[in-house]
């Protein structure tokens, strides 16, 4: 899922992805956890602020696509739980990441 550099506001691209996770809720409901990760550039603070609200945009897009709103729960994570080294701009990019999971 793509946003805005430094934002929260979803790429076209991003809405397209969403497109088909939202496809794939309506045809299998549950309970999931959206989880956003930010990369370890800038402030921790404003890193765990803006993972919260890159959360928060793909749950709002998401019941706009129908899914129930009590279905999911949006929580960021800031740069806390990277999945690669912050050494390259690569490895950068795969901890800026919205996470999805059943809960």
């Amino acid at each position: 899922i793509t946003f805005a550099s430094g934002g929260s506001d979803l790429t076209d691209a991003g809405k397209i992805a969403l497109d088909k996770v939202a496809a794939f809720l309506l045809q299998t409901p549950g309970d999931i956890e959206i989880g956003g990760h930010t990369d370890a550039d800038g402030e921790p603070g404003f890193n765990q602020t803006l993972s919260r609200q890159r959360s928060n945009a793909v749950k709002t897009y998401l019941e706009a696509q129908g899914i129930p709103a009590e279905t999911m729960t949006a929580v960021g994570f800031g740069e806390d739980q990277p999945i690669a080294p912050n050494d390259t701009p690569e490895n950068k990019a795969k901890n800026r990441r919205i996470v999805f999971r059943p809960i």
